[in-house]
């Protein structure tokens, strides 16, 4: 799909939207995508489960129904288009309040129908590589979502606690991003009516928008006839720098950031106001040390997951 860039939105987020953005921690917007849009971005779902990443093939866990992804975009042009063309972007830029818009990346979940795989409670941030306020969630479903084929939940407000927790995961990155002086979140789960728990149900098209700090997480799927194919892409504004501590997401392709350095580059590129001429065909390459590093910290934490899967599940807090 082609045409001005980044398409401008039917509307504009309220005030109310915002201050409820910032209050609880995310806000349901319908029908932000229309339904050309729609069909776009779910042939490109289903053409990145068919031809997954790298990262895609450690990460996802297809005898359990789920397959998940990452920087699909560098892969998939249908992925990338909606980057650059959709109004995501300018949707974003409002939730931000930012002048620029850079691309962080996207992850994939497709939770077919009988999937067994959770997605634990967490928050995104203490996962990754960056620093800085300005970065907002944009998840995007295309099927009609409902607690009974795994709607994403929230703690409303937690995002306000000021707490970074361990990372929580049902694959084999989470020991790779196990930051063992990290807390655990509180269990959840174990313990649902001591929390404020809010989800939607939705239709295809419609986003959540969410700060990375807010816990969420999702059930497995149990419906017999009802999957749940989604996309969830980060946006960032002006405040957000590039930090490499320990614990942090692995980036597997050369980036040419520094320490402190404001995103951009062609693993990050601009959006708004003023995107690559090129709209980021040109992709990096493989940053061979990192790759290597990845897959053989994968090929360990398989194991350890296999033999202590203790390591993976804490027990009572895990979403069945």
């Amino acid at each position: 799909m082609t045409g001005t860039l980044p398409s401008t939105p039917h509307r504009d987020l309220t005030a109310g939207e915002l201050a409820t953005l910032d209050r609880d921690g995310v806000i349901c917007v319908r029908e932000v995508l229309d339904a050309q849009w729609v069909a776009h971005l779910r042939i490109a779902l289903d053409e990145a489960a068919a031809r997954p990443t790298l990262s895609g093939r450690f990460l996802s866990r297809r005898k359990k129904g789920l397959y998940h992804d990452m920087f699909v975009w560098l892969k998939h042009d249908k992925i990338r288009e909606l980057w650059f063309h959709s109004p995501l972007a300018r949707f974003a830029a409002q939730a931000l309040r930012a002048e620029r818009v850079n691309l962080f990346y996207e992850d994939v979940f497709c939770k077919k129908p009988g999937s067994t795989m959770p997605t634990p409670w967490h928050q995104d941030m203490s996962a990754w590589p960056i620093t800085g306020q300005q970065i907002i969630n944009v998840w995007v479903p295309v099927d009609a979502v409902s607690r009974e084929n795994s709607a994403l939940e929230f703690v409303r407000g937690s995002h306000r606690w000021g707490k970074d927790y361990r990372v929580e995961s049902a694959t084999s990155d989470a020991i790779l991003l196990t930051n063992e002086d990290l807390e655990w979140a509180p269990d959840i789960e174990g313990d649902r009516d001591a929390f404020d728990i809010v989800q939607w149900d939705m239709q295809p098209g419609d986003a959540l928008f969410f700060s990375p700090r807010l816990l969420h997480g999702s059930r497995g799927n149990p419906s017999r006839d009802r999957g749940r194919r989604a996309i969830s892409l980060r946006f960032t504004g002006e405040d957000i720098r590039y930090d490499p501590r320990p614990h942090t997401m692995p980036l597997l392709f050369a980036h040419g950031l520094a320490e402190g350095d404001p995103m951009g580059g062609p693993l990050f590129p601009e959006i708004l106001p003023d995107p690559p001429a090129d709209l980021g065909r040109s992709r990096p390459s493989y940053d061979l040390g990192a790759l290597l590093a990845y897959v053989g910290d994968h090929v360990r934490s398989e194991t350890v997951r296999l033999v202590r899967p203790q390591r993976f599940r804490r027990g009572p807090g895990t979403m069945r």
